[in-house]
């Protein structure tokens, strides 16, 4: 209605087709394809959107128990769908529709972040010879230090264990 300057309810039971024709709309008929197609473009995006926020709400961590404490599984299929949809969705950004979307990438980073530290957790409860020393570890060999990384790690994160 901005575009034309002409007003009309099309919820009216007085609406026919007729008043439509009169209207003579198809004066603005590059503007309204443009305005409707950008539209179509929208949804379209919206639709795959949608989408994959649906499967990824059904999407579950595969969850184990080590020791009695439950522990991320092997993530390498979750990693690949994402990785798919990441693609996706990038594609998507070369839209002049898109405004706006989440930095999925980020959600990798966290999952391969977490699966390292679940790593390093579960070798580091196995060692039995381990005492602390305010942020030092006593008798583990320097290679072991090394992997565990433990002095950046207190240093960045603060405490490592309690």
């Amino acid at each position: 209605m901005d575009l034309t300057g002409i007003t009309f309810d099309v919820h009216s039971a007085s609406f026919t087709l007729g008043k439509l024709f009169e209207m003579k709309l198809y004066r603005f008929g590059s503007k309204i394809s443009a305005i409707t197609y950008g539209a179509e473009q929208e949804r379209k995006i919206e639709k795959k959107l949608m989408s994959n926020k649906t499967i990824w709400n059904k999407k579950i961590f595969p969850l184990h128990c080590y020791k009695g404490i439950p522990i991320m599984g092997d993530t390498a299929e979750m990693e690949t769908d994402l990785e798919d949809n990441v693609l996706n969705l990038q594609t998507l950004l070369n839209s002049r529709f898109v405004i706006h979307f989440r930095n999925l990438n980020l959600v990798t980073e966290c999952i391969k972040i977490w699966i390292t530290v679940q790593q390093k957790w579960m070798l580091f409860v196995n060692c039995k010879r381990l005492k602390f020393r305010g942020n030092n570890i006593i008798g583990m060999e320097s290679s072991e230090k090394e992997y565990f990384d433990f002095d950046q790690t207190v240093e960045a994160h603060g405490k490592v264990a309690e």
